[in-house]
Order: C-alpha cells, then structure tokens, then sequence
C-alpha cells in the first residue's frame, strides 16, 4: 500500500521530466521486485507494478500514458488559494459551479491550520469534482496545485475572485479555436480593464506575443489569465521555493516564454481588493526575494525589449505602501528602495518620463520631499 500511495499521489502527478522518472524508478526498483511476489496483496496498478519490476522503459511509457488519458478527462483543472473568509470560499465555490462550461475539476489549497474553514469545506467532500490539499509543506499555493492538475487547462484564482457565468465557455472556444497558450480576459483589477484601448484590437482579435511589449503596459494579476497545461510544464521551473507568491513575476516568466496568447475583450474577471496592495510585510518579503526575482527575468530571451515596462510594474508594486504614510519604519524603506534601484544602476539609465520621474525621487534621497510629491500625484 505505500508503493501504491508513492505512485498514485507522487508519481503519476509529478512533473518531472523522463529521466528523472528513471532515476526514480532504478532506485525503487528492487522494491516492486519483491512485492509483486505477493500480487494478492497489491490494491491497485498491478499493471504498473510488474513494469517496473521487469521493464523502466515501458513503465515510464505507461506512466506518462496514465498522465495524458487523465488529463483528457478534464478539460479545466481551476486552483483555488483557499485563504479567505467562510463567506469567501462560499461565494467563490458557488461562482465556479454556476459556470456555463462545466467541465472541469477544483483544486483547493487550504491552510492546515485553519480549522475553522477546514471544518466548513468538509461539507463538499462528497463532490468529486473537488480536490482539496492540505498545504502542510514549504510551497507556494500555485506550485502545489500544478501538481494536481489533469486538465487540458490551468486557472489559478483567489477567493476573492469571480468571473461571468459565460467566462469559461469563452476561454474553452479560444483555446479550440486559435491554439493559444494564454488567455487573457477583461478585469477590473487596477489597470488591466479596457483591453481594446490599451492592445488598439477589435473584439476578441487574437494577438501574437512576437510583438509582445504591450502587455507589459499593465499589472499582472494572475487570475486573470488560463495557461494551456502542457505551455506550464514545457517552461516549469520552481519559481518560488517558498512559501511566498508574486503573481506579477510568475506571469512576466511565462509572458517572456510564450509565443501566442488570445485576448478576450469582453469577458471579466472581477475581484475585491486585494490585501497585497496595501500589505507593508509583503512588499519587505518582495524586496528580500528580489535578486533571485530579478535573475528569473533578466535572463530570458529578449528581456532588453521590455526591461523598461517590467521595470515599471515592479515600480508600481514597490510603491503601494506609500498609499498608507502611517506605516512604522516607511521612511527607512524608502532607503531601502533608493539603494535597491541604484544597485541595479536604474538611475544611470533613461526611461520614459513616468518611470524617470520616480527614479528621480529615489535617487535624491529626500523622503520628505519624496513623500509631498507622491501626495501630490495621489490628490
């Protein structure tokens, strides 16, 4: 049985590549080889069992089989961050079951130790479509769902999402219809609404990401946007090995990566505020994470054509403390933020004149004078 569990909820979801799956499969090898002795005994994947005692090959042939034939059962796999009230995930779970489009699963990550709600999402344990994951370990929430997903497409979405009744009926008929690996929709999320202005497109015009540098005019918000499965694992890498999340930094990876997304002009994706905007203890987090943030990005093909723009929207998250001048210490990561622009010799550089004007700021190291001129802009 704990040969069974190691291939049921390790090997058979994992994204690790052929040959980490041999190495895997060698070493355990010896221990297949005994216990096939005792078929009897065996729950399930007798199959599997006596592939991998006899023949790695076909057992990786049949593994990566399972994988794909699961997948197909489901079109959407929708990750939910359960990390929100009662009333949230209520609304969100009732949100997603009144879909149009209904062919999809749910993978709920949730908190361990948050028994209150643990308690309450017991009451649909009985629908299979749900997945929940008790995320007991050192991941963040989108990591640990992707090695869940069996649907052709992936949706990472927070509690306080919600989307149009119609919303994943129109993703479904883009990705059919004109092999995108991104979809993006509407939001109403700072400025990522009125798409046909900022992309200058008709209605629900595809666009190819060879001429890519304008979606970097936005902020990212990751549930605003569907990957085709297979586009994920392609360019998986372990973005974050913590617990922490940047949405925006995941979505430059993939934007950096992809080669065709489709824009749907009409179809929204709504959302409550989101407490990272204002949340001081994560833009610290985000600074402490920044050289390995930055890293992510510098090295990705064609990272000089939209430097200026990523540089921009990670300027436009930095700054979102200042929204609160109550904050204790704001003034000490002002200076922070000054020797952080100028260790990266942003200040050396020109910009355009929105993201001149605010380096400028930084690099007087005046944060009074600082603090007047963002006042001013906010008023």
């Amino acid at each position: 049985s704990k040969l069974n569990y190691l291939l049921t909820n390790h090997l058979l979801l994992s994204r690790i590549s052929n040959v980490e799956k041999r190495q895997v499969l060698e070493f355990i090898a010896p221990l297949f080889k005994e216990c096939v002795k005792y078929k009897y005994a065996i729950p399930s994947n007798l199959k599997l069992f006596e592939l991998i005692a006899d023949d790695i090959d076909a057992a990786i042939l049949e593994i990566n089989r399972i994988i794909k034939s699961r997948r197909a059962n489901n079109t959407f796999s929708v990750v939910i961050n359960l990390d929100g009230s009662i009333d949230d995930v209520r609304c969100c779970l009732k949100n997603i079951f009144n879909q149009k489009y209904n062919d999809f699963e749910i993978i709920c990550i949730i908190d361990e130790s948050n028994i209150e709600l643990y308690d309450f999402i017991q009451s649909y344990s009985k629908d299979d479509r749900l997945i929940f994951i008790a995320n007991e370990i050192n991941k963040s929430w989108v990591n640990l769902g992707l090695e869940y997903v069996h649907g052709n497409y992936v949706h990472f979405i927070n509690v306080n999402n919600y989307f149009d009744d119609m919303f994943y009926k129109s993703v479904f008929k883009s990705f059919s219809e004109d092999n995108a690996e991104i979809v993006l929709c509407n939001s109403d999320n700072f400025e990522l609404n009125n798409f046909k202005t900022l992309f200058g497109i008709k209605n629900n015009e595809p666009f190819d990401f060879s001429i890519l540098s304008s979606i970097f005019d936005v902020s990212c918000n990751i549930s605003n946007q569907i990957y085709r499965t297979t586009f994920l694992e392609e360019h998986y890498v372990d973005l974050f090995k913590n617990k922490i999340f940047f949405e925006d930094i995941f979505c430059y990876y993939y934007y950096l990566k992809a080669n065709k997304a489709f824009c749907l002009e009409n179809t929204f994706c709504h959302s409550k505020e989101n407490i990272n905007l204002t949340n001081f203890n994560f833009n610290l987090k985000y600074i402490d994470h920044f050289d390995y943030i930055i890293n992510i990005l510098k090295y990705q093909k064609d990272y000089e054509l939209y430097e200026q723009k990523l540089w921009y929207n990670i300027l436009f998250q930095l700054l979102r403390p200042f929204k609160n001048n109550n904050i204790e210490y704001l003034d000490e990561y002002y200076y922070e933020l000054s020797a952080l622009l100028n260790k990266y010799e942003l200040f050396d550089k020109t910009f355009c004149p929105q993201l001149d004007f605010w380096l400028k700021l930084f690099k007087m190291k005046d944060y009074d004078y600082f603090i007047k001129q963002y006042e001013k802009l906010i008023i």
